[in-house]
C-alpha cells in the first residue's frame, strides 16, 4: 500500500491523506465501508497550520461481524502510514475506540497521529441510539470523505438532560475516566496504555467538560478551543479556574513533564471537573448527587462467577475536601489496606482481564466522586444490584457489554496479530458474553479460539438488536 503523502509539514500530510482516503476504494473481495469520515480539526476545509496534527479517522461497516480481510487491510494501512514517515515528519497511528493521541516527538519537526476507529454496525448503533452524547458533538462536526453521513445512518436519538449526567461522554463518565487515568499514573507513572501523555489527556477531559457546558448554557456545538473561549468570555469565571484552564491548554502538546508538573496538571483537571461539573448540574436542573459511602465496597460484577480465576472488585469514594491527587492517593491506599493487596489494577475491564492472563493484578479498584456516582446510580453499566438482569448492560455495557468486548477483540486482532494471549482473552470475553446475554434470553454458540469467539458474539448481537 503506497500512500504517497506530502510530508513537508504535518498539515500538508493531513491534507494529502484526507484526499487519498476520499478517492480510495476497498480492494476486491473486501466488504466496502458504509462510511469513511473525520472528526476534529481535520474536518475544516483548510486544516489549521500546525507541527503536530491529530487525525481522527473513522471507518464504518454495514455488518456486525468484521471479516478478517478488513482487519488485515486496516493493519496494512497503519503500517503504510508508519512507512511514509520521513526524518522531518513522523507518522504513527492506532485503532482504538477510546482516547488516544500521538505523543509528540520534539526531535522531529512534524508529528501526525492517525487515530483510527473501526465501527461495525452495532458499534455505530451504540453511539447514536444508546450513548448518543458523544455522537452529538462528533457527528455534528464531522466531515464525510465517502459513504453515508454517520448522523443519518441508523437514525439518531437526541440526547436528553440525563445523558449529560451518566451517558458515555457525559459528566459522570468524564469524572470516572479522569479518576482512572489519575489512579493509573499514581500507581505506575510509566504506564501509558490509557493516557498516552498527561498534558494531552487532562486537556481532553477539560475540553469535553467545557464543550458540554457551552451546549447546555448557550446552545449549539463547539470544539474544545471554542469552549475555552466561552469560558474566558464569562465575567463570572473565577480567576483560579481561568488560571487552571490556561495551564492545561498550554501543556496539551507537552509530551513529557516532571512529576511535580504532572501532579499540578491532574489537580488542575480536578479543579476544572469540580467547577464545570457544578455548572453542568445547575444547567440540567440537578440539585443533589448520590451520597458517598464510607470504607471499601467489594462488589464484583455478576459475570465473575464464570471465570476460573479469582477476580475482586473494590469500590471506594474519594475525599473531595482534599486536592484531587491527594484524595486519589488516599482512596487507593484505603483500598490496598482493606484488601491486604499492594498490587491493584485500575484499568477498564477488558484491559484488566487481558493483563490478568499475564499474571497481572487480580484486584480491580474503582474510585468514585460526586459526579461519577451519578453514573453509578443511573447508567445501565452499573445495574448488577437490580432484581432482574438488564439487557442494555448485557449488550452495551461500556466496559463489559458484548458490543464492547467484541470491539476490543476486533481492535486487538489488528494491533497484536498472532499473539498467544488472544485466544485466551477471547475465550474469557466469550464466557462473559454468554453469561450476560444468556441471562436476558440471548443465546451464544460455543467457541474457544479467537475467530470463532468473534464470530459467535457478532452473530448473537446481530440476532438480538433492532438495527435499522
Amino acid at each position: 500500500m503506497d500512500l504517497s503523502l506530502d510530508t513537508s509539514s504535518a498539515t500538508r500530510c493531513a491534507e494529502t491523506l484526507r484526499d487519498y482516503l476520499a478517492r480510495g476504494r476497498e480492494p476486491a473481495g473486501m466488504a466496502p465501508f458504509a462510511s469513511v469520515f473525520l472528526i476534529g480539526s481535520c474536518t475544516e476545509n483548510r486544516i489549521p497550520e500546525s507541527t503536530w496534527q491529530d487525525f481522527d479517522l473513522h471507518f464504518a461497516l454495514d455488518t456486525v461481524y468484521v471479516r478478517p480481510e478488513t482487519l488485515d487491510w486496516l493493519r496494512d494501512f497503519l503500517e503504510a502510514l508508519r512507512r511514509a514517515s520521513t526524518p522531518d515528519c513522523r507518522i504513527d497511528g492506532t485503532v482504538r475506540d477510546r482516547h488516544w493521541k500521538l505523543t509528540p516527538n520534539p526531535t522531529v519537526a512534524n508529528n501526525i497521529g492517525v487515530h483510527a476507529t473501526l465501527l461495525s454496525r452495532v458499534d455505530h448503533y451504540r453511539r447514536v441510539s444508546v450513548h448518543p452524547l458523544l455522537a452529538d458533538n462528533m457527528y455534528t462536526r464531522c466531515r464525510v470523505l465517502r459513504g453515508i453521513h454517520p448522523a443519518v445512518w441508523q437514525g439518531r436519538r437526541v440526547p436528553n438532560r440525563l445523558d449529560y449526567l451518566h451517558s458515555v461522554g457525559g459528566l459522570g463518565w468524564l469524572s470516572e475516566n479522569l479518576a482512572r487515568a489519575t489512579a493509573l499514573y499514581l500507581i505506575d507513572p510509566n504506564d501509558r496504555s490509557f493516557a498516552p501523555f498527561v498534558g494531552g489527556y487532562c486537556w481532553n477531559i477539560t475540553g469535553a467538560l467545557l464543550f458540554h457546558l457551552y451546549t447546555l448554557e448557550k446552545g449549539g456545538i463547539v470544539g474544545r478551543h471554542g469552549a475555552l473561549a466561552y469560558l474566558r468570555s464569562r465575567e463570572d469565571t473565577p480567576p483560579d479556574v481561568l488560571e487552571q484552564a490556561e495551564l492545561l491548554e498550554s501543556h496539551r502538546l507537552t509530551p513529557e513533564v516532571d512529576h511535580a508538573t504532572a501532579i499540578a496538571l491532574w489537580d488542575a483537571a480536578g479543579r476544572m471537573l469540580e467547577y464545570a461539573g457544578s455548572r453542568i448540574l445547575s444547567a440540567v436542573g440537578c440539585n443533589a448527587t448520590p451520597e458517598a459511602w464510607a470504607g471499601v465496597r467489594e462488589e464484583p460484577p455478576g459475570w465473575t462467577v464464570v471465570l476460573n480465576e479469582s477476580t475482586a472488585f473494590a469500590q471506594v469514594c474519594r475525599d473531595e475536601s482534599e486536592t484531587y491527587t491527594n484524595g486519589m492517593r488516599s482512596a487507593i491506599e484505603q483500598a490496598r489496606e482493606r484488601l491486604g493487596r499492594s498490587e491493584i489494577g485500575v484499568k477498564e475491564w477488558p484491559e484488566f482481564l487481558r493483563d490478568a492472563t499475564s499474571a497481572g493484578p487480580a484486584v480491580k479498584v474503582q474510585v468514585w466522586d460526586q459526579f461519577s456516582r451519578l453514573r453509578r446510580r443511573f447508567s445501565h453499566d452499573y445495574r448488577d444490584d437490580w432484581d432482574e438482569p438488564v439487557a442494555e448492560r448485557a449488550l452495551f455495557g461500556w466496559e463489559d457489554g458484548a458490543q464492547a468486548l467484541l470491539q476490543r477483540l476486533n481492535e486487538w486482532s489488528i494491533l497484536y496479530p498472532g499473539e498467544a494471549w488472544l485466544d485466551q482473552v477471547a475465550h474469557t470475553f466469550h464466557r462473559i458474553c454468554r453469561h450476560q446475554l444468556g441471562s436476558v434470553g440471548i443465546a451464544v454458540d460455543d467457541a474457544e479460539a479467537l475467530e470463532p469467539c468473534r464470530h459467535t458474539i457478532a452473530d448473537a448481537l446481530a440476532a438480538a438488536l433492532p438495527l435499522q
